[in-house]
């Protein structure tokens, strides 16, 4: 009861003790929370906060109960029953001992018995069908025997049947070219046709090309023969007000008549467009017989230096803003397009990786013409058949198809940047177990096989069962937590469940 209870058996006695002997006891047997000594109880406590161990002692109160004198005698011959007793039991352990060596041996050689019975089952098994298949094959061949029959006259029948056969397909293949010659003619003037028959479509449509092109230039024609019959008619009528005006003008109503006006109206040009110009200088002349105005001049004048010094300015500007991009040009040649090769390469190794999925993907280069800083790299997958290419984003694929992407996407890159090792944490979060698989199995081939490949460090809290661990795989398990042996007693059966 006092153990059941109190843990009585758990609690240690000790002779009185050094200050070093109980700082040996704290640091050896840190989980103990109680012992005695002859007239002192010790206490230990650890801290929550700061993991110490605290010892408290007290001095032991004289005893109360259980004080009443023992049978001595009685004492030593309970003793010596229990010695007797003992080596009674001892005894019976060395004979169960025996006992289960002796069931052992027993077990091992029924497994053995059990074994050579099984392998003499299974020869005679075979021999069983070695005489079946022997019997099978002799009743078949004393059947042959029996059967008798002319084997040259059934030759030479065969030879005949063989030789009809020969004819009928000699003759098939006699109307077999006949019929291949007709039809090549026949093939050839039908091509023949064809090509008559889309030479004249091609000229019936050049013919109504033209013929459109004739109408529409006809109605053009006669679309400017009328404005021009209407310019002629305002004209006429402008005309005759000129002359009319002209006439009560200069008081003459026949102009044959008078030889001077006739003479000064012959030394004026026939053009209607040199009269316009004589005109212009006439009133040009006339304007300047009327005051002119300096200041008016003058400010005219500094105007067109200025427009002249802004046009100059202008050129320049131009120049420069035509140099520039010249120039921008250039450099944006320069890193573009190894760019775009570098990710033309990316690309190949991610769609092969994609390929070996069972999927399609591809990585190209955003631009953004007016804003370089908006150029990114644009990845796109397409997990399923009925799908089509879809930029990669959390919107579109799930958590685990984006793992994949990223995955393939860091081993794509791998050939092209020059890393001594990658770090992935936790890479199979959300996968199925297929594609788990897969992912794996590229990794191990990546880092594997390739002379230069960088070394793979997969951070995981689990992994699948039978995956193929090649010579160049290493797998560390970590174990940690409060219930963790120290180092010294850590030991096998520890890690195994």
């Amino acid at each position: 009861m006092f153990c059941q209870f109190h843990n009585l058996h758990n609690v240690p006695l000790a002779n009185d003790l050094s200050p070093e002997q109980l700082d040996g006891v704290m640091k050896d047997l840190p989980n103990l929370r109680r012992f005695f000594t002859y007239d002192t109880q010790y206490s230990l406590t650890r801290s929550r906060y700061s993991d110490k161990v605290i010892m408290k002692s007290g001095s032991i109160m004289p005893s109360r109960y259980l004080t009443a004198s023992v049978d001595v005698q009685r004492k030593t011959e309970l003793e010596e029953e229990i010695k007797e007793a003992q080596r009674a039991l001892g005894e019976l352990d060395g004979k169960y001992s025996g006992c289960e060596k002796t069931q052992d041996e027993l077990q091992k050689e029924d497994s053995r018995v059990r074994h050579e019975k099984n392998q003499l089952k299974v020869k005679i098994d075979s021999y069983k069908q070695a005489q079946s298949n022997i019997s099978s094959r002799q009743t078949r061949l004393q059947g042959i025997k029996d059967s008798s029959f002319d084997l040259a006259a059934e030759e030479e029948k065969m030879r005949q049947e063989v030789g009809k056969i020969h004819k009928k397909r000699i003759e098939a293949l006699t109307k077999l070219r006949v019929h291949l010659e007709e039809s090549k003619k026949s093939l050839v003037d039908c091509c023949k046709a064809w090509a008559l028959v889309t030479q004249a479509k091609m000229k019936v449509k050049q013919l109504i090309h033209q013929f459109r092109v004739a109408k529409a230039k006809l109605d053009s024609a006669e679309q400017a023969k009328a404005n021009l019959e209407g310019e002629v008619g305002g004209i006429k009528a402008r005309v005759l007000q000129l002359l009319e005006t002209a006439r009560r003008v200069s008081g003459v109503q026949d102009p044959q008549e008078d030889q001077e006006l006739m003479s000064r109206f012959n030394t004026f040009p026939d053009e209607l467009d040199e009269v316009e110009e004589r005109i212009h200088e006439c009133q040009a002349q006339a304007d300047l017989c009327m005051g002119i105005d300096e200041e008016a001049v003058r400010e005219y004048e500094e105007r067109e230096k200025k427009i002249r010094e802004l046009e100059k300015e202008i050129s320049k500007m131009q120049k420069r803003s035509d140099d520039a991009e010249s120039e921008l040009s250039g450099l944006k040649e320069s890193w573009l397009t190894p760019l775009k090769d570098l990710l033309g390469k990316v690309s190949l190794r991610f769609s092969d990786y994609f390929r070996l999925m069972r999927c399609v993907g591809e990585v190209a280069l955003h631009e953004d013409p007016k804003d370089f800083s908006q150029y990114s790299v644009k990845i796109s997958v397409k997990f399923r058949d009925s799908e089509q290419l879809q930029p990669l984003n959390a919107q579109r694929q799930s958590g685990g198809e984006r793992s994949v992407s990223t995955m393939l996407y860091l081993m794509a890159l791998q050939g092209i940047t020059a890393c001594p090792f990658r770090v992935v944490d936790e890479i199979n979060q959300g996968m199925d177990p297929v594609n788990e698989r897969r992912v794996f199995d590229l990794i191990v081939a990546a880092s594997s096989q390739e002379t230069e490949s960088s070394q793979y460090f997969i951070l995981t809290p689990k992994l699948l069962q039978e995956l193929d661990y090649t010579n160049a795989v290493t797998v560390h398990v970590v174990h940690n937590g409060q219930e963790m042996p120290k180092f010294r007693q850590q030991t096998s059966e520890c890690f195994l469940c």
